[in-house]
């Protein structure tokens, strides 16, 4: 494993005061923990995310070169997550089978995601006694029990756990089993948990939200209505913070509720959208949520990247125009690092590779600074520094002068020798300053391929032939956005093709590679599509957007979409008056979205539209 993944795991632990005993409970042996700390052993994918998320991190954030098997769990994990959100509950039952038949490894941390879903199922069909059993089974697996008339939590608990914890708790709300305001109790020891232990912003954001919806809804369950306010408030406040859709349906469903006993003025809400406005927006959702769409699979993947060792040895292999008998012979030609039958054996996915062996054939590729099978962005071991890198990333589209500050304390903190902070800084510096000054299509695109040669090697390569090998998160993004430099200088044929290269390489080559710059991929396009006048293309391109974002409930590609399909009905509608009616419903829904969340730049182009369209 990555000695620095270890030494930050190490160093996160004891920051936070934690011992290994603690830390490993339910997850591992007390010597496998101090493997991974030492960089002796590297952790499966299921067993890292129990680690990192005990210690209030978000596994998301990693993109991560794993086992072929880890990969399978993964995927089928984000199809079982898509099944829950698309309601497909015989689909659903089936595939948790599924799910079972590929364990090979860390059983119990396994088997308590099994209970949680089957929980799930249970809870849907009213089978309440299941469901519970269910939870507190699924709990006991790595070691936690829950008194029901006394929660307290006492220690430090994964992301699973926490899941079926509050997974119990709605349970119990649901059936009334327990008196609502012991339960109001319980969910505020969960808020506690958070305040205190969850430190990862982004960890943190569905478990507030679930919190705050449940105790706001206890509140209001015993007629505490302007307690309950408070928690709505609070709920709406992060939702809008971190324009994100999860649990908003139920929220403003509680708010028109509540608003028979208080002044809609006094909801913070109030103060983006008037009261009447609640019922377009929750019309918008249902029309568009996923049960709505046809099954998209294709979409479905981690919100950061995953690999299977595997599959970046074969399509780097191949990219390279490497024989199987030259990827035999180390890079220094002075030993064998296999045989063609392992190497088939890899490729074919039957055989996974050991750590040396992985190592060696990654550096016969010329991608042997891809070492750490767990990387983020910068290769620093301070947990610290990246979140750090997380606040710059949002604020560069969000507010690019706070980005400038945080951009110089990291640039003062790391090593800015190691090419990959090289790369990561110099990226930044170039967005941020096309954001203040933009810069000509074509200088922007010469300084993309530069900061891309940092890092790859043979660059101008990319520039004919389809893309293949390994690609870090930055180096996507990078060429993300050389399509972007033909996209804004006007050339959408060239922008077309480079961002088609780019969608081959997400959906034939590493279907799990990542929802953090495919969601930017698919928007791109559809606007591409729409500027080359392809309207039906472009309506398709940006609802597939709008099932990544359900997906991730994520609000702001959501309504960026939606206006994009308003626009393109309002170009067909120049030519066919027929699209008027749909051009003005959708355009509405994404003004309503974009008020909401307080979008002022799109609510001016959707009135811009409206205006010059007389749609009003």
């Amino acid at each position: 494993m990555s000695k620095s993944l270890g030494i930050l795991l190490r160093n996160l632990r004891k920051t936070q005061g934690i011992n290994q005993k603690e830390l490993s409970r339910g997850i591992c042996s007390l010597s496998t923990l101090s493997r991974f700390e030492s960089g002796e052993r590297e952790p499966s994918k299921i067993v890292f995310d129990a680690l990192i998320s005990k210690l209030g991190k978000n596994s998301n954030k990693w993109e991560i070169i794993l086992s072929e098997n880890d990969k399978l769990l993964i995927r089928c994990r984000n199809y079982i997550d898509y099944l829950i959100k698309c309601e497909k509950w015989l689909q659903l039952e089936e595939t948790i089978k599924d799910y079972g038949k590929l364990i090979k490894t860390d059983n119990n941390l396994n088997e308590q995601y099994i209970c949680f879903i089957n929980a799930i199922i249970y809870k849907k069909n009213k089978d309440y006694k299941k469901a519970i059993k269910e939870c507190i089974t699924g709990l006991e697996l790595t070691g936690l029990k829950i008194n029901l008339e006394k929660f307290k939590i006492n220690v430090v608990i994964s992301e699973n756990e926490l899941k079926l914890i509050c997974l119990l708790y709605e349970i119990l709300l649901e059936e009334n089993l327990i008196n609502t305001l012991d339960i109001y109790n319980y969910w505020k020891e969960i808020v506690n948990y958070i305040d205190e232990k969850c430190t990862d912003d982004e960890y943190k954001l569905n478990f507030y939200i679930i919190s705050f919806y449940n105790i706001a809804y206890i509140l209001y369950l015993n007629n505490k209505y302007d307690e309950s306010l408070l928690y709505i408030n609070k709920g709406i406040e992060y939702i809008i913070k971190n324009k994100s859709i999860y649990y908003l349906k139920k929220f403003l469903l509680l708010v028109v509720d509540l608003n028979d006993y208080i002044s809609y003025e006094l909801f913070d809400i109030s103060k983006n959208i008037q009261y009447k406005d609640i019922g377009v927006i929750l019309e918008t959702i249902e029309q568009w949520s996923l049960k709505n769409f046809d099954e998209k699979e294709i979409y479905i993947r981690p919100y950061n990247s995953v690999y299977s060792i595997n599959e970046v040895i074969r399509n780097t292999r191949n990219y390279n125009n490497k024989t199987q008998e030259e990827l035999m012979i180390s890079k220094d030609m002075k030993s064998f690092i296999g045989n063609q039958y392992n190497i088939s054996n890899i490729e074919n996915c039957k055989q996974t590779p050991n750590k040396k062996s992985s190592k060696n054939f990654l550096q016969a590729l010329d991608i042997g600074n891809e070492e750490e099978n767990y990387r983020l962005p910068v290769i620093e071991r301070d947990f610290m520094l990246q979140e750090l890198v997380w606040k710059i990333d949002f604020n560069i589209t969000h507010n690019y002068n706070e980005a400038i500050i945080l951009l110089d304390l990291l640039k003062n903190k790391i090593d800015n020798n190691n090419i990959y902070n090289k790369q990561y800084i110099e990226k930044c510096e170039l967005f941020i300053k096309d954001e203040v000054t933009p810069l000509t299509y074509e200088k922007y695109k010469n300084e993309i391929f530069r900061i891309l040669s940092i890092t790859i090697k043979d660059v101008n390569k990319l520039k004919n032939e389809e893309w293949k090998r390994f690609f870090t998160k930055e180096e996507l993004r990078l060429l993300l956005n050389i399509g972007g430099a033909y996209h804004k200088g006007g050339n959408y044929k060239e922008a077309l093709i480079w961002y088609k290269k780019l969608e081959k390489y997400f959906k034939e080559f590493y279907p799990l590679s990542g929802t953090i710059v495919y969601k930017t991929l698919l928007y791109s396009l559809s606007q591409v599509y729409g500027l080359s006048e392809k309207y039906e293309e472009s309506i398709k391109k940006s609802k597939d957007c709008l099932i990544l974002s359900l997906i991730n409930n994520e609000a702001y590609i959501f309504y960026k979409a939606l206006y994009n399909i308003g626009w393109c009905y309002g170009k067909m509608m120049l030519e066919n008056n027929n699209y008027k009616k749909e051009c003005h419903k959708i355009l509405n829904q994404s003004n309503y979205f974009a008020k909401f969340y307080n979008d002022k730049k799109l609510q001016s182009n959707i009135d811009e539209k409206i205006k010059i369209w007389h749609l009003s």
